[in-house]
């Protein structure tokens, strides 16, 4: 796999599981998602593996949300800029 660039590590949504919730981090503490008027995330959510829905936060403010664990085997995170589409989850 190659190095991911310095954009890329700003838009992918960083997580870690617990026994009760889904912590995510949007990008890395040196590359936060950048915050504009013209320029933000959309949404950051859960989603079972067939793209179905489990939960979503819309347009979050902060860089670090958490999610309630859902408690299932597979599921994806996944966060959306206004800008450059949809991002996959990174499990850290």
């Amino acid at each position: 796999m190659s190095q991911a660039t310095e954009g890329e590590l700003k838009h992918i949504p960083f997580y870690t599981e617990r026994a009760d919730e889904i912590v995510i981090r949007m990008g890395t503490p040196e590359n936060p998602h950048p915050r504009s008027e013209n320029h933000f995330i959309e949404y950051v959510g859960l989603f079972e593996t067939d793209g179905e829905l489990i939960d979503i936060k819309i347009q979050p403010e902060d860089d670090i949300i958490t999610f309630p664990n859902p408690g299932l085997d597979e599921y994806e995170v996944r966060l959306s800029c206004n800008l450059h589409g949809v991002w996959r989850g990174i499990k850290i």
